[in-house]
């Protein structure tokens, strides 16, 4: 590279710019606004692009995926040795940094380095850690089949999943191997949004699709599933603990059709509505916040899990040592024609409790309350009452194989104040039941929710951390990267300071922009001058108490040169010519830059 970078020094020398040209591949529309909001909702986001090094970094820079305040970890060497090395090392530090600082990082790869890792399954583990660990992974001049092997590898080896976004015809393997695969209609074609598992415009949608969409999604189908194994639950156990109490025999405790119709028509409903209609804020606030995304991760646990299993006990306890209690008494007549408690009728009051708590208990989950949801708790409360009159008054006229004879008759008895208002009482007693125990949980957990977008809520722990830790937070600021990468030159991004340095043109400068040997040779006189007349000053003047003017000449220079030696450390800030020139004095004819 060296002696190619000779040649060309020698070659192209003495030449005139005419002109330039350029190919534009600008970032779409609020891409960077996009993949903030992403990492705000504490997901890994890895850039695969084909890209060589430097102009990864810059879209990097761009895009908001790696900042001034993120450190960067480039691994491009060829040599397996140096691989190895350099990514255990990084490994090492980063363990020590992180729970000293907080160290956020970006791991860069190159091809070359990537093709080794892939090669290797010892170099595979640490760059699988190294990269897990760190804020952002960029993976440039990579091709259609090391995308794909690292979303395998990702896919394999994570416990996460993985979502490929993509708008080539060189982006198929890698969507294809995620879990998810998101194609983006571009200007290369639509082969990936063809063959992907969902279709954007642009990349912007994914922000809709993830947020809106996804949560929903993601809300729904956990809070479906959480009810579904409560009402089966619910009825399962209340099955154990009859057959326990009558020997355990093939004796059910009400007619067949109700037990199927339990599943099928007096529960399944509300379940569907809360499926299709529920959600757990506006759709507004979805688009808006992401934190309401980082919460829902955690809504489908053991925990949860275990929440809703222990309900569905609980409330069959209640249900059926309430109803044998009641209807137990063998002196009691609790029926309007005075007979006693026979198998149908404690069947039937055993099942519409059943039916009835489970729909209350699919009101109070439920979010939001709306239409359907009304409609169909009607539904499914009313059915039951619609079977049994049905199956009372049919069967004695037209018997029919698949009811039971215990149904015989229960439209005459069951129509008791009696027995409706030991219905509310059992109602009742298992919504304050769960009133008490969520409430007790919530004073006992306090579980807060950050939902607004000024306040990070992945860094609100950090408060409560010492001071010192609170004043480096607090002082954390972001200094724009500025300067200009071409494409097809190697090398880094050039500062400020550089182009001012390299800057010639034909075009005449500005006033002060350009010093002569003559006019330097006129600085240099003007300087020499006014030295000698402050002296002659101070030698006129008394001594102060500070010291001599020798003293004072030496502190000024000391300070001077400080003041320079940290200038020279700090990003290079040029203010503009007209600002300059009106901060000098009017006498003044020094050149202003020099």
């Amino acid at each position: 590279e060296k002696l190619m970078h000779q040649v060309e020094e020698d070659l192209v020398r003495d030449m005139k710019l005419i002109g330039a040209s350029a190919i534009e591949d600008r970032l779409q529309e609020k891409v960077p606004e996009t993949i903030t909001k992403i990492l705000t909702a504490g997901m890994h986001l890895w850039m695969l692009t084909g890209d060589k090094l430097e102009t990864a970094i810059n879209i990097g820079f761009s895009c908001n995926l790696i900042s001034n305040k993120v450190t960067m970890l480039v691994l491009k060497s060829p040599v397996t040795q140096e691989v190895t090395s350099q990514m255990r090392t990084w490994l090492a530090q980063i363990g020590e940094k992180r729970i000293q600082k907080g160290l956020r990082t970006a791991l860069i790869v190159e091809s070359s380095s990537l093709d080794l890792i892939l090669a290797d399954e010892g170099l595979i583990t640490d760059f699988l850690r190294l990269a897990l660990a760190s804020h952002a992974v960029i993976c440039c001049r990579c091709t259609p089949l090391q995308k794909a092997s690292v979303t395998r590898l990702v896919r394999q080896y994570s416990s996460g999943c993985v979502l490929a976004v993509g708008d080539g015809g060189n982006d198929i393997a890698m969507i294809q191997e995620a879990h998810v695969g998101v194609g983006i209609h571009g200007q290369e074609g639509n082969q990936a949004a063809m063959s992907a598992d969902f279709s954007i415009a642009q990349f912007k949608h994914l922000d809709r699709l993830l947020f809106v969409h996804g949560s929903l999604s993601l809300f729904r189908t956990n809070r479906t599933l959480l009810y579904t194994i409560y009402k089966n639950t619910f009825e399962m156990a209340v099955v154990a603990f009859f057959s326990a109490f009558t020997g355990f025999t093939i004796q059910v405790y009400t007619d067949s059709v109700h037990i199927i119709f339990y599943a099928l028509c007096y529960t399944c409903f509300p379940a569907l509505m809360i499926g299709m209609f529920d959600r757990p804020t506006s759709i507004d606030e979805l688009a808006v916040s992401a934190s309401h995304y980082t919460t829902m991760q955690h809504s489908f646990s053991i925990k949860e899990y275990l929440k809703f299993l222990a309900a569905g006990f609980l409330h069959s306890f209640v249900v059926f040592f309430s109803n044998l209690q009641m209807y137990g008494n063998k002196g009691g007549t609790p029926y309007a024609n005075g007979r006693e408690m026979f198998l149908g009728g404690f069947g039937f009051s055993v099942l519409y409790c059943l039916v009835t708590v489970a729909n209350v208990k699919a009101l109070y989950e439920s979010r939001s309350l709306n239409w359907p949801m009304w409609v169909s708790l009607a539904f499914s409360v009313l059915t039951p009452l619609i079977v049994m009159a049905e199956q009372s008054l049919i069967y004695p006229q037209c018997p029919i194989p698949w009811y039971s004879r215990e149904s015989t008759g229960l439209l005459e008895v069951i129509p008791n104040v009696r027995v409706f208002l030991f219905m509310l009482y059992i109602l009742g007693s298992i919504v304050l039941l769960e009133i008490m125990f969520k409430g007790a949980y919530r004073l006992i957990i306090q579980r807060v929710y950050v939902a607004t977008d000024d306040f990070n809520a992945g860094t609100h722990h950090l408060l409560l951390q010492p001071l010192v830790r609170v004043k480096d937070l607090i002082r954390t600021k972001d200094t724009p990267r500025t300067g200009y990468c071409f494409s097809q030159d190697d090398g880094s991004v050039l500062s400020q300071s550089e182009m001012v340095k390299a800057y010639d043109s034909t075009v005449p400068k500005k006033a002060g922009c350009e010093i002569s040997a003559a006019e330097e040779q006129e600085k240099q006189n003007s300087v020499e001058s006014s030295r000698a007349n402050k002296g002659s000053l101070y030698n006129d003047k008394t001594v102060s108490s500070e010291g001599s003017p020798q003293v004072r000449s030496a502190r000024s220079m000391e300070k001077s040169k400080a003041a320079l030696k940290s200038a020279m450390r700090a990003p290079p800030i040029l203010p503009a010519i007209s600002e300059v020139e009106e901060n000098q004095p009017a006498t003044s004819k020094e050149p202003l830059v020099k």
